[in-house]
């Protein structure tokens, strides 16, 4: 959210550089983690602050459930462990576990153990770096990370939705999506959020994008529990960016003590502000945005002064390190931030001490010249092709040519803003969906002939998933049906858990991309299908007559067991088309794929009163 008035006082923040003690993945790393400028953000040495820390994040910093660790079936996961010893525990034990699903039983479990293959600690950051083997049958899905060790805290961390475990292709998907602020007055429909991550976890995209503000800074361990709920509910493979609403901070206006900052609760909530990582040609970096020191970003409650983006010099070093490596490996390279960075620059005020006059007198889009003009230089001499952002709430595309006069010389750059799924007009609502094709981008925009950037998205999202039967495991026949209110046919993958048969299972619509075993030895059935536009589809997952179906261990493209191939399916039209769904479910355990859930909401103006009284609460229960 943007606040719009007049800049009483400006104030140019210039701060000396700090130099950052860096994590970077090897040329032999497996996932997709390239660097983690920061290995030991979460230590509370480096969250100082009067207020109790938030527990989201406190052993294991990479993957986390908002820095997503890409990695193939039997290739290698390189988790971070925060963990000052002095390097004396090597007992270190990891696992994966199947993650959650709109579509699927919560019962169904899915368990793989890791073999680790490597260990190194970092005395200055008091960081483990581990090397975990992925096991080759691990299908394709969402995964928890669990790792444990007699020296962890209760024995062991987990991280949800930690993993995305993916074969390596050219052709896929990624998604993009900005300004939940799921407590925010003005967001029409909170639930959307919860429904938008059951969408894209439905489309199989293989990772998304939340570039910042999912919350509003009233009440920020409320909002960061609440948000980190939603997400772990979703099973989405997030990469996560800090917004503004994300990191306002409080300081005590006679101590200037640190009450609260929200940048703290986010990376123990989230994880990294930093951190970057490869798929195929493309390097995407994720920056923060709102920088600057907890004076620039202090605000009583939401009541902010500064709210533009910023880079400090010392992440500006990073960014500008991370662009010319990449250029120099012939990769492309996507900034991911809030804030737009060619913003018009509206200058920081002064923030602290705090006071009513200068509320929103420094909007943004940006606050600093002097990072916007040492950002655009490494824009010009390097291979960023597209830098993504949020923070204004509607589609802008602005497609330049940038880099005349550079040893580089003239290449392009777009410059890409997403809407809200919920925090904007219903009938602006929506997310970005990026068409990767042959290894490149080939498309983002929904209907480019239209004008219309972003997936529209309205409330109760654009598919219904019905199953027709328990997704538990305890079928041999599964059946589940969804329908789209979208104008264009869309690919989802749907997985169907049912009971073990020799004679190997067949789908009746759509192709069998993999089938795995479960715990419980219940076959889970990967299928992917088309879903006509404004239509429906129905799929049923059953045994093979022949004998010749998909057994666990398949994998499309591949052979199946025994060198046979799955049946066909079987003739007849399997998809019709029909009234948009309505949001609602069949009989047999039918579900939207948004369900809603209660609004919050609360006033715009809350009593200036009635926060003294809630901050002086707090502070005699923390003495």
């Amino acid at each position: 959210m943007i606040f719009r008035r007049p800049s009483l006082l400006a104030l140019q923040v210039l701060l000396a550089a700090v130099p950052l003690s860096a994590v970077t993945a090897g040329p032999a790393t497996a996932d997709s983690l390239v660097s983690l400028p920061e290995p030991d953000y979460a230590a509370p040495a480096r969250n100082v602050q009067l207020a109790p820390l938030l527990d989201g994040v406190t052993a294991i910093v990479y993957p986390t459930r908002g820095c997503t660790a890409l990695v193939a079936p039997g290739d290698e996961l390189a988790p971070v462990v925060l963990l000052a010893d002095g390097g004396a525990t090597a007992d270190f034990r990891a696992r994966v576990e199947l993650s959650r699903h709109p579509a699927r039983a919560p019962v169904v479990r899915l368990t793989r153990d890791l073999s680790r293959t490597g260990l190194a600690y970092d005395a200055a950051t008091g960081t483990y770096r581990l090397r975990f083997a992925v096991p080759p049958d691990v299908p394709e899905d969402a995964y928890d990370l669990v790792v444990e060790s007699a020296a962890l805290p209760n024995g062991g961390d987990r991280q949800t939705n930690a993993v995305r475990v993916r074969r390596a292709r050219a052709d896929f998907e990624f998604s993009l999506i900005a300004d939940t602020q799921i407590r925010d007055p003005t967001t029409t429909f909170p639930q959307k959020f919860e429904q938008v991550l059951n969408e894209l976890r439905l489309r199989d995209v293989a990772f998304t994008f939340l570039s910042g503000d999912l919350n509003f800074g009233s009440d920020y361990p409320q909002e960061y529990a609440e948000n980190r709920a939603i997400v772990d509910r979703a099973g989405l493979p997030l990469h996560v960016a800090a917004g503004n609403h994300d990191g306002y901070a409080w300081l005590d206006p006679k101590t200037a003590a640190v009450e609260y900052d929200g940048l703290h609760h986010y990376k123990r909530t989230f994880g990294p502000l930093l951190y970057s990582f490869r798929v195929g040609t493309y390097r995407f970096v994720v920056t923060n945005s709102f920088d600057g020191p907890p004076e620039r970003r202090n605000a009583f409650s939401f009541l902010t002064v500064n709210s533009g983006g910023q880079y400090d010099p010392a992440q500006l070093a990073w960014i500008d390190a991370e662009a010319r490596a990449a250029t120099a490996a012939g990769e492309e390279v996507l900034v991911v931030s809030h804030h737009d960075p060619h913003g018009n620059v509206t200058a920081n005020v002064v923030a602290y001490p705090w006071s009513l006059s200068n509320v929103g007198a420094s909007g943004g889009p940006w606050n600093d010249a002097a990072s916007k003009t040492a950002f655009r230089r490494i824009v010009e001499e390097t291979r960023v092709r597209y830098v993504l952002y949020g923070h204004q709430n509607h589609d802008r595309r602005d497609d330049v040519t940038v880099g005349a006069g550079t040893a580089l010389g003239p290449h392009p750059l777009t410059w890409l803003m997403s809407r809200s799924p919920c925090n904007s007009p219903e009938a602006e609502c929506g997310y970005r969906v990026f068409d990767v094709r042959g290894g490149a981008i080939a498309s983002f925009e929904f209907d480019a002939a239209a004008g219309v950037g972003s997936v529209p998205f309205p409330l109760g999202g654009n598919l219904a998933l019905a199953l027709g039967t328990p997704n538990d495991g305890s079928r041999a026949r599964v059946a589940a049906r969804v329908d789209s209110r979208l104008a264009r046919p869309v690919d989802v993958t749907l997985p169907l858990v049912a009971t073990a048969d020799p004679r190997g299972v067949r789908a009746t619509a759509g192709t069998i991309r993999e089938v795995a075993l479960t715990d419980l030895g219940a076959y889970l059935v990967y299928v992917r299908v088309t879903v006509p536009a404004q239509g429906g589809v129905e799929v049923v997952v059953e045994p093979d007559p022949s004998g010749a179906g998909a057994l666990p261990g398949f994998v499309a493209g591949g052979s199946a067991p025994g060198g046979g191939s799955p049946s066909p399916a079987p003739a007849g039209p399997t998809t019709t088309a029909g009234a948009p769904p309505n949001g609602g479910g069949g009989g047999g355990g039918g579900c939207a794929v948004g369900a809603s859930a209660p609004q919050a909401a609360m006033m715009w103006l809350l009593g200036f009163g009635a926060l003294a009284a809630i901050r002086v609460t707090a502070r005699r229960r923390r003495t």
